[in-house]
């Protein structure tokens, strides 16, 4: 039975039309839950681990089933409709953020309602459903739409902050404390805000009720209207919520930035790089130095100013840079800028880039704007300087192309680094050794010396890195350094993959010596060579991102002379495939023994491109695979049994019984070797010559290699000695004809030396005396 889970905390919930956080409590099996956000609230029972609730959201109701999930962190559900509900926990209790402060709107004067109403709602557009009471506070809606469910108020809400989103204006010229003042009728002001590049202009009325200013939300019908006709002069037809990707005006870029700003992941990193003009900075330290230029920018940010969307221009056909932050040391602005593919986007210019940091060293003492990033949010570098600023601000100083305080930093990371690449290394290497002893197949104290250097260079290169990183040193002052990490880890990491390979394919190859298939060994020696060749070349291909080499036009240039290439290689592609034809016929295994084309040897080793064969002169004969494939291949490991045949004389006064038992002593003698009783064996007079009798003798041998059918060989000779001994049966000797002639006698050659016999051809019966 499934763990029961508490359902008590604080969940944050969406839903196909919306979403708010969501409050529980659970008593026993009751759970009772609250979003004020919608006036909304639920009880229910729970039993095993499924909340059914009935819920209620001002005149509107209905019932929900909710099911947690394993780990008892998120729930999936629907309404008694068939739409989806789902929820994540966030704990027991909301987790303050810097933006809380804008929770409570300000509306004592319309400049100060309308700035927290865009506010609110601009953060409502990127998820932070928390701030949905604080919009509509700011709001006003006639007796018809406050009939209407709370939903559909929040919809008609958030089309009004969209048609304003349409347009561009400046909230300091509004009625304010401390700035314009209200002409006219002291409780009502209207005012109109145009959309730039085009003739629309909305109209916005705020009224004054109980010393509040709220915005008149207009009927939905003409909300609708109005939003399609500013859509329709921008043309676009219909609202994107992620359009700030596409970074087409200097507010979709700025939005890009801020969103992405928040988040840690790969793809806002990219974002965020996207965003800024880098073509002044190698391509090679690009994303680095994007980081720390970032980083630049949000700490900027935090210290200049809290900014509203809709004073940022949007117009997508502006020409002229924007400039958001003017200083001494250069400006923050946002230009167009035409890309590969000739389309314009808005980027943060190169000459902001160029000026970031001496910026941030003017304004860093300035305290952050009250609602941006909390310090703890900062990366490192800042935080140190910080800290080393407010301790002893003669560190700061910039004497020698670095602040004072980063030039010991650098020798405390070479050194430490150093270090620490080596005591890791050697914790690596106890390890590594130790793991290895209790393994079945001990690693040997070579194999793991290959292990060391690139371990070194591994642990090195992360090292140097991340206090690289932790020091914030300007990537272009460093770039040799950069590209010697890149390198050397690049390198290790190859290297040490490459060792692995290698010693887990002998691991395997052991594995699959053992097993009475013949696909694994083959399958085990062709990955790992496949293995080994993807490892190389990812590692060039990494090597050419490094040095910025231009591989990805030699490999597009693979297209015009790809038929040239062919022609070129196709003995290796003929290897390659012949190697995957040996992977599919399986005609024999490493250590089998083979005949190849008039030449015998055991398989020592199967590759990509050839194969090793181990003749029986301890020679080794390697074969490319596309000849093997087409040659006959005589596996003699296959053999079911091993054909013993020999012929032996006796002489011819042999009587008849000595034949008989002669015979069955020899029959019973190839019965008596290992399975002889069940293969088939024959023994009788084949020929009778002029001194002699031939007695045939033919039988099977169960002999697994070649080593043991010369022991079982050896077994038959001896045993049938023994039999003619114990019979008296006496064998026929060469009988030699001495030829007298008148003739010069002629000095004769000595006999050649008789050739080895061959362990698979019939033994003459020479060999038996």
């Amino acid at each position: 039975m499934a763990r029961e889970h508490d359902w008590t905390g604080s969940w944050d919930t969406h839903w196909k039309s919306g979403g708010a956080r969501i409050d529980m409590v659970q008593d026993g099996t009751m759970v009772k839950g609250e979003y004020p956000t919608l006036q909304g609230h639920f009880t229910g029972e729970v039993s095993d681990n499924i909340l059914t609730a009935h819920w209620v959201e001002g005149n509107a109701k209905g019932k929900l089933t909710f099911a947690i999930s394993a780990n008892g962190q998120s729930f999936t559900g629907r309404f008694d409709n068939g739409e989806w509900w789902s929820g994540r926990r966030t704990g027991d209790q909301r987790t303050p953020h810097p933006y809380d402060v804008f929770l409570t709107p300000d509306l004592s004067w319309p400049r100060e309602t309308i700035s927290s109403f865009l506010t609110a709602f601009g953060f409502v557009e990127f998820g932070e459903n928390d701030f949905i009471t604080a919009g509509m506070n700011c709001c006003l809606l006639d007796e018809g739409q406050r009939e209407i469910p709370i939903t559909q108020q929040i919809d008609a809400v958030a089309t009004f902050y969209h048609i304003l989103d349409q347009t561009t204006m400046r909230i300091w010229d509004l009625p304010g404390e401390n700035g314009a003042t209200l002409q006219g009728d002291p409780d009502e002001f209207r005012v109109s805000f145009s959309q730039l590049g085009t003739r629309e202009t909305v109209d916005v009325k705020l009224v004054k009720q109980d010393d509040e200013w709220k915005i008149v939300i207009p009927p939905t019908a003409e909300l609708k209207k109005k939003l399609a006709s500013l859509l329709e002069a921008r043309g676009i037809a219909t609202l994107s919520h992620k359009g700030h990707q596409e970074l087409s005006s200097p507010r979709a870029t700025m939005r890009n930035f801020f969103i992405n700003s928040q988040k840690s992941t790969p793809a806002a990193q990219r974002a965020l790089r996207d965003a800024m003009d880098l073509s002044d900075i190698d391509p090679v330290i690009r994303d680095q130095e994007a980081f720390h230029l970032a980083e630049y920018l949000k700490a900027i940010f935090s210290r200049t100013s809290f900014f509203v969307w809709q004073e940022i221009p949007d117009d997508p056909d502006q020409t002229s840079p924007y400039v958001h932050f003017k200083h001494p040391r250069g400006d923050i602005s946002i230009v167009p800028v035409k890309t590969e593919d000739n389309q314009t986007k808005w980027k943060f210019s190169s000459d902001t880039i160029h000026h970031l940091s001496s910026i941030y060293e003017d304004i860093i003492s300035l305290p952050p704007v009250m609602g941006t990033i909390d310090s703890s949010t900062k990366p490192l570098f800042i935080r140190i300087r910080e800290r080393l600023q407010k301790a002893s601000p003669g560190l700061i100083k910039r004497d020698l192309y670095l602040e004072n305080w980063k030039w010991p930093g650098l020798f405390l990371v070479i050194t430490l680094g150093y270090l620490f690449a080596r005591l890791a290394t050697k914790v690596s290497a106890r390890i590594l050794r130790w793991r290895t002893e209790k393994s079945p197949t001990p690693m040997s104290s070579e194999s793991q010396k290959f292990f060391i250097i690139p371990l070194f260079m591994i642990f090195l290169s992360l090292s140097w890195k991340t206090g690289i990183l932790a020091l914030g040193l300007p990537v272009r002052l460093f770039f040799g350094l950069e590209i010697f990490l890149k390198f050397i880890l690049i390198v290790g990491s190859s290297w040490a993959i490459y060792n692995f390979i290698d010693i887990l394919g002998g691991f395997f190859l052991e594995l699959a010596q053992n097993t009475k298939t013949t696909l694994d060994d083959i399958l085990v020696s062709l990955l790992s060579s496949l293995f080994k060749i993807i490892v190389v070349v990812g590692a060039f291909i990494m090597l050419a991102e490094t040095f910025h080499l231009p591989y990805r036009t030699v490999i597009a240039g693979l297209g015009i002379g790809g038929l040239a290439l062919a022609i070129a290689a196709r003995d290796t592609l003929a290897n390659f495939i012949g190697s995957a034809v040996l992977l599919a016929d399986r005609p024999f295994r490493r250590g089998d023994l083979v005949s190849v084309g008039g030449t015998s040897g055991t398989i020592s080793h199967v590759g990509l491109r050839s194969t090793d064969i181990r003749t029986d002169s301890d020679s080794l004969l390697v074969i490319p695979n596309s000849v093997l494939v087409n040659e006959k291949i005589t596996n003699l490991s296959a053999r079911r049994n091993r054909r013993f045949e020999t012929v032996v004389e006796v002489v011819r006064e042999t009587s008849l019984d000595q034949l008989d038992q002669f015979r069955a002593g020899i029959l019973e003698l190839m019965a008596s070797q290992p399975n002889g009783d069940k293969l088939d064996r024959y023994a009788g007079i084949c020929e009778f010559t002029d001194s002699s009798i031939q007695i045939k003798i033919s039988c099977f041998i169960d002999a697994p290699n070649l080593q043991k059918e010369y022991e079982i060989r050896h077994d038959l000779f001896l045993g049938m000695l023994r039999l003619a001994k114990d019979l008296e049966v006496e064998l026929a000797s060469p009988i030699r004809k001495l030829m007298s002639t008148t003739e010069p006698s002629v000095p004769s050659m000595p006999p050649a030396a008789p050739s080895p016999p061959h362990p698979h051809q019939p033994l003459p019966v020479a060999s038996l005396v």
